[in-house]
């Protein structure tokens, strides 16, 4: 009986159906291609650190950080220069020999606000010609005889000279406190066109403490200014100035 069973037994192993044995081959084969598939993604993952650090993606990514670095630089300075602050000691230090630049850091249409006594352009012109004993035709040139005129009377009085200047106060005002304070210099400027106070969205006042050291002597002078932010940009409305 033992040996019935025993031969029963292999019998049955020998007669398993194929259709058992399939699932293991299919099982390994899949195996198999989940294995290839693993390999194929670590090796793009590989490529991909590789690539990455790579001396032409390096070079790509030096470049790409020093233009980001230098737009942010470029636009710090532009914020700062652009600041109630550096307006007011810009405008203040151009006033002794920079006329061009008085006129583009104001508030106001200055040529358009000059023109308002006189006839037209060349009327002016011809009187700038007579008071300055330059050859005036121009803005540009009208500029610079203002600069050429202002700068040999410092130089009669103190020789050689240099010009510095500091903010000593700088305080926001209201723009309705602005509206009355100024209300005068407004209306004349509104009469000659050329300034609108609704485009105004802030102002300042600001106090510039410039110092011109010449050669014999130092001369101090106390510039009390009004700015007015037009968009973006802050500008000098008014200017009183005092000798220390």
């Amino acid at each position: 009986m033992e040996y019935k069973d025993e031969m029963h037994t292999k019998a049955d192993a020998e007669n398993i159906p194929e259709t058992q044995e399939a699932p293991q081959e299919q099982a390994a084969t899949v195996s198999e291609q989940e294995t290839k598939e693993k390999v194929h993604i670590g090796k793009r993952i590989l490529d991909g650190i590789r690539n990455a650090f790579s001396p032409e993606r390096w070079k790509k990514s030096a470049v790409i950080t020093a233009v980001v670095v230098l737009v942010i630089a470029v636009a710090g300075v532009l914020l700062g220069r652009n600041s109630p602050a550096s307006v007011a000691r810009r405008y203040a230090i151009a006033l002794f020999d920079d006329m061009k630049t008085v006129v583009k850091l104001s508030a106001y249409d200055w040529q358009k606000d000059r023109l308002a006594d006189y006839r037209d352009e060349d009327d002016f012109f011809e009187k700038m010609s007579d008071e300055y004993d330059e050859d005036i035709s121009t803005w540009r040139t009208f500029y610079k005889a203002v600069d050429k005129k202002i700068r040999e009377g410092f130089e009669d009085t103190q020789g050689n000279y240099k010009i510095s200047a500091e903010v000593s106060k700088n305080r926001n005002i209201s723009l309705n406190k602005w509206l009355d304070d100024y209300s005068s210099t407004l209306k004349n400027l509104e009469k000659t066109g050329s300034f609108d106070k609704d485009k105004v969205s802030e102002a300042k006042e600001v106090t510039v403490k410039v110092k011109l050291k010449g050669e014999d002597s130092t001369k101090r002078v106390t510039a009390d200014m009004c700015l007015v932010k037009i968009g973006v940009s802050w500008r000098v409305l008014t200017c009183d100035m005092d000798r220390d």
